[in-house]
């Protein structure tokens, strides 16, 4: 992999300044998360130590930035808003909500689902660990409770997410999503852009179809929380059975959710097509995803495809 490949690109025009910040206790992987620093979005003051070595890439990413380290990419999700004006604030609608700011139990049950998803063969990133912020974060609270602010650390192949393609153009688009997915995959390096969407495609719905055969289920299946390298990252809203990280919603109306989750998949998968400008439609999506693993289906999801599928509505 050449070293223009570990090198960041950002949206135009979209530039956060970070600024380093010590972390006031870690979990997990304690060594790396030290070697890799941690920063926050600047406030600029006059005693700011500015740290070029991070970027948030796009927009999109309203919470989180990305750096590399020893020749990999890393996510750090908790690092302040980026959107400027406050660098943190309390959702005026939505209860446990900091812009800006990841809660320690967030963290923690991402750590858990991935070590889960990890250990279980999935394409899915790696959450390496996390570190709480000291003051004047610690004293945030929601109510009477203490909010208790943490930095995820999560080790990508790739730092792209589909969703970020919009912010750059055609010829920038295509070039990520080749360069990314053939450094991923070697074998598709001299391949066309399509055979890539297709072998992407068909990958992300098996990825998709395992889980649900293990009785889970990714509640935030969309394509901004799927790299170019065909990685499921966050996992805030994955859930999976016989793992205790205190799901509220766990097996509510699980089957229902399931099904909607092919929906997401076909949906995702069509804007990225589509944004990549590759003559591909949702009906051949659809098709062609649902006949790579028709025999890997759940009867009552193989009769729910079929409907969906080859409806005449």
């Amino acid at each position: 992999m050449s070293s223009d490949s570990f090198t960041l690109q950002k949206a135009p025009n979209f530039n956060v300044v970070y600024e380093s910040i010590d972390l006031k206790e870690v979990f997990g992987e304690v060594e790396l998360i030290k070697n890799i620093g941690c920063v926050f979005v600047s406030n600029k003051g006059p005693e700011s130590q500015i740290n070029k070595g991070f970027s948030s890439i796009s927009p999109l990413h309203g919470r989180a930035c990305a750096t590399t380290h020893n020749g990999n990419f890393f996510s750090l999700k908790g690092t302040g808003w980026s959107f400027a004006g406050p660098r943190y604030f309390l959702s005026p609608t939505l209860e446990e909500l900091f812009y800006g700011l990841l809660p320690q139990a967030y963290a923690e049950k991402e750590l858990i689902i991935s070590k889960e998803l990890n250990k279980k063969g999935f394409l899915a990133g790696r959450v390496i660990g996390y570190g709480l912020l000291g003051d004047p974060f610690s004293e945030l609270k929601v109510g009477s409770t203490f909010f208790n602010p943490s930095v995820l650390y999560t080790q990508m192949i790739s730092p792209y997410r589909i969703a970020d393609l919009m912010y750059f153009n055609l010829e920038e688009r295509r070039n990520l999503f080749q360069t990314t997915y053939s450094n991923a995959n070697n074998e598709l390096e001299n391949t066309s852009l399509k055979t890539m969407c297709w072998d992407f495609i068909k990958k992300l719905f098996v990825a998709n179809n395992d889980l649900i055969n293990l009785g889970g289920i990714n509640d935030s299946l969309m394509w901004d929380n799927v790299t170019l390298a065909c990685e499921i990252v966050d996992f805030e809203m994955v859930f999976i059975p016989g793992i205790n990280v205190n799901d509220r919603i766990d097996h509510i109306r699980l089957p229902n959710r399931q099904k909607q989750s092919y929906i997401w998949l076909f949906e995702l998968l069509y804007k990225m097509v589509n944004v990549l400008e590759v003559d591909i439609s949702f009906q051949e999506i659809a098709l062609q995803s649902f006949l790579c693993c028709e025999d890997d289906l759940q009867k009552e999801n193989k009769d729910f495809l079929e409907g969906f599928i080859y409806s005449n509505v």
